[in-house]
């Protein structure tokens, strides 16, 4: 019984040793193409990692070209209090001074700013940035509040009454070609 048992086994691997060797080269061949399919989905994978690396350096630069756009813009606006807080009227529209009246050729939405003169923004203290950010300051003149009345039985006329209207534009630029314009209206009770 032995020995049926032995020769058995032996015709089973004889008849099974051919199929090995088949199959040897399908399990080659199918490990091939698992492992070219990871790699197509790593190098994907990569692209996509890449992409989004590049797009968050682009929206940090332009965050930091808003800030300074917007830090710019604040000088502007101390300039404008400082003018009113100067005795004595302000001459607009000088040439080389920043500060220009609507009758003045430079229009807000519309400036050369290479061509134009313009005031210098707060310096920079990072490489990315650069270092030429400017305002320009226009000036609208004097406005009536809507709604307030002389005739509270005297002829003295009422404070706060009368507004002056100031339209400030900043520019801030990075040097991988990013540029915010930033503006505001900034009005004050005193004329300047």
């Amino acid at each position: 019984m032995n020995r049926a048992l032995h020769k058995q086994r032996s015709a089973i691997r004889a008849s099974s040793k051919g199929q090995y060797t088949r199959q040897r080269g399908a399990v080659l061949i199918i490990s091939l193409i698992v492992l070219l399919g990871m790699t197509l989905i790593g190098i994907s994978a990569m692209e996509g990692a890449l992409t989004e690396i590049k797009m968050a350096s682009t929206m940090q630069q332009q965050t930091l070209v808003l800030r300074r756009a917007e830090a710019t813009l604040l000088t502007a606006e101390d300039a404008v209090d400082s003018l009113v807080s100067t005795a004595g009227p302000f001459e607009f529209g000088t040439d080389a001074d920043g500060y220009y009246l609507p009758t003045d050729s430079v229009r807000a939405n519309a400036i050369d700013w290479s061509a134009v003169s313009s005031e210098a923004g707060p310096t920079s203290t990072s490489n990315s940035i650069d270092d030429d950010d400017a305002f320009v300051v226009e000036y609208f003149g004097a406005r009536a509040i809507p709604g307030e009345s002389a005739a509270v039985n005297t002829d003295a006329p009422v404070y706060g009454g009368t507004v002056y209207i100031f339209r400030n534009t900043t520019r801030s630029a990075s040097g991988r070609g990013m540029v915010r314009l930033v503006q505001s209206l900034y009005t004050t009770v005193d004329a300047p």
